[in-house]
């Protein structure tokens, strides 16, 4: 029940992490010139913070698939085939 509260918890820190990462209005500037100027920088950024996330959200996927596994041989065999 532990490993599967912090799994929760560690998605829930990706996501938000790419949410700021990835929200326009933090990083832009707010009018002009300058906007269009920054608009390059800021989507490399993003671009960089979706493959970050993406990578990490494989890897939870792979430890939520690990939790599954140990849980299922942990329980009864009549369980495990199910």
């Amino acid at each position: 029940m532990n490993q599967v509260r912090l799994l929760a918890q560690d998605s829930n820190n990706c996501i938000d992490m790419y949410l700021y990462r990835g929200n326009p209005e933090l990083h832009l500037a707010r009018g002009g010139l300058r906007r269009y100027v920054a608009w390059l920088p800021w989507f490399l950024h993003k671009m960089v913070a979706q493959h970050r996330a993406a990578i990490q959200l494989r890897v939870l996927r792979e430890r939520a698939r690990d939790i599954g596994e140990r849980r299922l041989r942990s329980l009864s065999p009549a369980y495990a085939t199910l």
